[in-house]
């Protein structure tokens, strides 16, 4: 939809792709278009490399803000 690249999100859940590269991919998408405060919660983090996603997410100013066995939330600045 073209209207998606122009909207800004505040709350994110990603429960879909399990390999780390396409988490990482869609967290990048939805980072780039966070407005300030936003949270992502990513789930089942038992499945994948969750360490290096949180990692590149710090580059978009998120940092983990909580996480438990099988979820992240993550917050921006």
């Amino acid at each position: 939809h073209p209207d998606w690249n122009e909207k800004t999100y505040s709350f994110v859940y990603l429960d879909g792709p399990h390999m780390t590269k396409d988490v990482i991919t869609e967290a990048v998408w939805f980072a780039n278009r966070s407005a300030p405060h936003t949270r992502i919660v990513i789930d089942d983090i038992d499945k994948m490399e969750i360490s290096v996603i949180a990692h590149v997410l710090t580059f978009f100013d998120f940092k983990t803000i909580e996480m438990g066995d099988t979820k992240i939330c993550l917050e921006k600045k």
